[in-house]
């Protein structure tokens, strides 16, 4: 059971793409972008692929996620949630996740799993705050990995990891928490023919249009860069996943301007030793291009990680 638990904790740690360039203590606002042409809705995999590549393009904006999970192990059904921003004018972002969730569902199986679950994630809060290639973090496990960390946050430069975050999240048991929010929407690339609109929805006070697809996997690894497929098939082995063999539903809605606001994928057998688990993935985008201030922690909250 612990094993189930623990993988269930890692998931989701890294799911923003997180980059920037300032210092401790520091604020950065946003300048609002100019807004993007009108573009006429299509179902089609070309117009979604499109999407993709606009959604990519966004300077600034906030989101949401939820992971909901079934039939795992010895946990049954449970449900986390992540929320960040990011700024790519000014290279930063945030993301916060809450794994109160599985610390209610380690208590009720209690024991020594229990235990040391609680051990793992503290108060069942992560938190992570990237600036160029510094990383601010706040994660009860970190203490147990380093005895010696004595204030709030920790920083370290990404290089400091040694690997790369896919492989990292991997090695942490750390399943689909390896896929970031900007690798979910570039795997709107691998969409296959089988595009359908379902009409018009309103997604947090923007209108969009809602289409249901399948993601073929084989045929985005097989017209992708080297690196990009490289980097995706890690991100299967961390699901315990043949790229062959994998087609994942998804629900896309799509704005005026061709930017996806919200994204789901259901995701079967995420756990290798639990074919009948399943995940779904909840995206949501809003505050696109609008304003966005992250504050770096005061200087004396922080200590560094050396590499």
């Amino acid at each position: 059971m612990k094993n189930h638990l623990l993988r269930a904790g890692a998931l989701g740690v890294a799911i923003a793409s997180l980059i920037g360039c300032s210092d401790a203590g520091q604020t950065v606002t946003v300048a609002t972008g100019a807004t993007a042409p009108v573009v006429a809705p299509e179902a089609s995999a070309a117009f979604l692929k499109a999407s993709s590549d606009r959604t990519a393009a966004v300077p600034s904006g906030r989101y949401s996620m939820a992971f909901s999970m079934t039939n795992v192990p010895q946990l049954g059904s449970v449900t986390f949630t992540a929320s960040g921003a990011f700024d790519t004018v000014n290279q930063r972002a945030l993301m916060s996740m809450d794994f109160g969730a599985l610390m209610k569902a380690a208590a009720a199986q209690g024991g020594a799993d229990a235990v040391g679950i609680a051990a793992l994630l503290g108060d069942g809060q992560f938190e992570i705050i990237t600036d160029g290639t510094k990383a601010y973090i706040r994660f009860g496990l970190l203490k147990l990995l380093k005895p010696d960390l004595t204030k709030t946050w920790v920083v370290a430069d990404a290089s400091s990891l040694g690997v790369d975050r896919t492989k990292l999240m991997s090695q942490f048991g750390g399943g689909a928490g390896s896929l970031d929010q900007q690798t979910l929407v570039q795997l709107l690339k691998a969409v296959g023919a089988d595009v359908r609109e379902v009409g018009k929805d309103d997604v947090m006070g923007t209108s969009t249009t809602h289409y249901t697809a399948s993601l073929a996997l084989a045929d985005f690894l097989a017209a992708a860069p080297a690196a990009e497929a490289a980097k995706l098939r890690d991100q299967l082995g961390a699901l315990g996943a043949n790229a062959g063999d994998v087609k994942i539903p998804t629900d896309v809605w799509v704005d005026d301007h061709g930017v996806v606001r919200r994204l789901t994928m259901t995701i079967a057998g995420f756990e290798a030793s639990a074919p009948a688990a399943t995940m779904k993935i909840d995206m949501t985008l809003y505050d696109v291009g609008q304003p966005i201030t992250i504050e770096l922690p005061p200087a004396s909250d922080v200590q560094s990680v050396a590499s």
